[in-house]
């Protein structure tokens, strides 16, 4: 992501929070977690390929490696670093229940 590209990303999601405290949780789904590295991405609910906030495993609150699954439901809060672009200081799931694994049946 070049400088210029980091600050448009910047201008959008200060227009999604709006007015709203720097704090407001914006809604989005794991892209990809890696446990061995201890960090992932979040895709943001807007569904742009290109929106794509880093989190770190210290910013996950409530939950395990293995709740991060790819296309569970969570709620970031994203702060905006302009040398290195997004990442959320807080992610939090959006739900208590885990995504039905491929096939659509819970085990059990």
């Amino acid at each position: 992501m070049t400088a210029a590209e980091v600050r448009a990303f910047a201008a959008r999601l200060l227009a999604m929070i709006g007015d709203a405290p720097r704090q407001a949780l914006v809604a989005g789904t794991i892209r990809q977690f890696y446990p061995e590295k201890g960090h992932g991405f979040v895709r943001l609910a807007d569904g742009s390929a290109r929106d794509n906030v880093f989190f770190r495993r210290s910013a996950v609150e409530g939950a395990t490696d293995a709740d991060l699954v790819p296309g569970r439901s969570v709620r970031v809060v994203i702060e905006v670093d302009a040398g290195r672009g997004p990442r959320a200081s807080r992610l939090l799931l959006a739900c208590a229940t885990p995504p039905l694994p491929p096939g659509g049946r819970a085990s059990g």
